[in-house]
């Protein structure tokens, strides 16, 4: 049995959606719940990045449980936040026509929720792509992809539920066996390599978490239960709570795990941080940033930048908080000689050199810095993050065939 707590805001107080928020007994974790393509509950799981959003408290007892309604909460046009089942949607949308027209995101939404006509879904998107987007160009690249989106959208379930049935047949469950364990003896159980396949092993981890919040073996086992899920073709996906944690917890000690650090960069650069399984929020990415920071030198750190700059998109404020870690990063550094070049460690006298680190990057990246600036080139060049990342980096580009 869970409890509501309250309701995420994803959307900064504007009309849209809501994620309900669970508590169960005594424990403080945060649950979130998962449902299948009916909107019934099928599991519900921890979710330690609710930290990062805004959350609308509930002052009513609301239960949800597993194989019940699923809980669907959305803030309307008014500022209101409504909570009900699927079923209740229909009724909501005949009767609150009016404000929905005025929120036509948060409309098609509730229309995908409850399988409109595809005729009734499609004049929502033209009326979102009228107001969001002035270009036809860009109108017809909207209306492209919600069409296809709502043509393959049975596909996508049938993926999703043979890829759970898989997932059911290959690996056992430990089903809350484990609930009556102590702590010590969980721990021991959870450390054995063979339990990590487990297809619950992630949330009897996060009861042991719970148990144990200030024990630096709990989170070590977890950054070994990471290592061991993102090597051998092992399922990426169901490390995805644990790592968003571990960042959560690494990121709040002082010092650093040098192996975890070394992990971290890897999933950066290869792009696997960023893949559609494990993909993790801008938040989560600062984090696993700031982390590596502390054990990478200053040449593979700025490298790292330059690296997520040129191989992934952001708004234009997430660009500018990582430039701005690029450019504290990318400054002139005095260091004694002896540091780089071990004949001068006999020298009776102390020489110090300066040393421009992000120079040597730039000559052995210059294929990813070309690819940054012409990702940046979508923004105002009057940012002054910008203009600071140009003035300093655009001059150790190379002039290459086809430069204007």
């Amino acid at each position: 049995m869970f409890k509501v707590t309250g309701y995420l805001d994803l959307v900064g107080g504007r009309p849209g959606m809501l994620v309900p928020i669970f508590s169960r007994g005594p424990l403080n974790t945060p649950f979130v719940q998962s449902m299948d393509r009916y909107c019934r509950v099928e599991e519900f799981f921890p979710y330690y990045q609710a930290e990062e959003f805004d959350l609308h408290y509930e002052n009513e007892t609301v239960i949800v449980e597993v194989g019940g309604d699923g809980l669907i909460a959305f803030r309307e046009a008014g500022g209101s936040v409504w909570r009900g089942v699927v079923s209740g949607l229909v009724s909501y949308v005949d009767s609150h026509q009016i404000e929905l027209d005025g929120a036509p995101l948060l409309k098609l939404q509730i229309l995908r929720l409850i399988d409109a006509p595809l005729a009734q879904q499609y004049e929502v998107w033209r009326s979102a792509s009228d107001r969001y987007f002035s270009r036809s160009s860009q109108k017809s690249h909207w209306l492209d992809a919600e069409l296809l989106g709502y043509q393959n959208n049975g596909k996508i379930w049938n993926l999703v539920e043979a890829k759970k049935e898989k997932s059911k047949v290959e690996r056992p469950s430990l089903a809350g066996r484990l609930d009556s364990l102590d702590a010590e003896v969980r721990l021991e159980f959870l450390s054995e390599h063979e339990h990590f396949e487990y297809s619950d092993w992630d949330i009897e981890w996060f009861k042991l978490r719970d148990q144990l919040p200030a024990d630096e073996r709990v989170y070590l086992l977890a950054n070994e239960w990471l290592y061991v899920m993102s090597g051998g073709g092992k399922e990426l996906g169901r490390a995805k709570r644990v790592l968003a944690e571990m960042l959560r917890y690494w990121r709040s000690v002082p010092g650093y795990d040098a192996e975890f650090v070394d992990f971290l960069a890897e999933l950066i650069r290869s792009g696997e941080l960023f893949s559609d399984e494990l993909g993790v929020s801008f938040h989560s990415l600062m984090a696993a940033i700031d982390i590596v920071e502390r054990g990478l030198s200053d040449e593979d750190y700025i490298s790292l930048l330059i690296v997520v700059l040129g191989d992934h998109y952001f708004s234009q404020s997430q660009t500018e908080e990582i430039l701005m870690k690029l450019e504290r990063a990318a400054q002139p550094r005095r260091v004694l000689a002896a540091e780089l070049w071990p004949a001068f460690a006999t020298s009776q006298k102390e020489e110090v050199v300066i040393v421009e680190s992000w120079k040597d990057v730039a000559a052995r990246y210059q294929d990813v810095l070309r690819s940054a600036f012409d990702r940046l080139s979508r923004f105002s060049p009057e940012t002054p993050a910008l203009r600071t990342f140009e003035k300093k980096w655009k001059p150790l580009l190379k002039v290459t065939e086809g430069d204007g």
